[in-house]
């Protein structure tokens, strides 16, 4: 998907990113990330008992707020090792920048 971005006029990347609600520089960044961008969502969904895909019915724009947010965060690696060893560790809502909006739809 990244070479597919790559190959695009900065113009029309820029319109791309436009339409979805992020920068250029995020939509490139996203789809460096892309198809696994926002698995430890998934995961950190699950383990609070979150239903993701009642999420996107009833607030779709929240579910993509929260898939960006996580997927461009600088924290995936300390994220996925407290859901890997002790998932119901609060110490991952100290630096998730979803941790608030995760803590207001529980």
């Amino acid at each position: 998907m990244f070479a597919d971005l790559a190959r695009c006029d900065p113009l029309e990347v820029e319109r791309m990113a436009h339409d979805v609600g992020v920068s250029g520089a995020e939509l490139r960044s996203l789809a460096g990330k892309w198809p696994d961008a926002s698995d430890l969502l998934s995961r950190r969904m699950d383990e609070l008992r979150l239903d993701a895909a009642e999420l996107a019915r009833a607030r779709p724009l929240v579910l993509r707020d929260l898939e960006k947010t996580c997927s461009l965060c600088m924290h995936q690696r300390g994220c996925r090792h407290h859901l890997d060893r002790n998932p119901a560790d609060p110490a991952w809502q100290d630096y998730c920048p979803n941790a608030t909006t995760l803590a207001a739809l529980r």
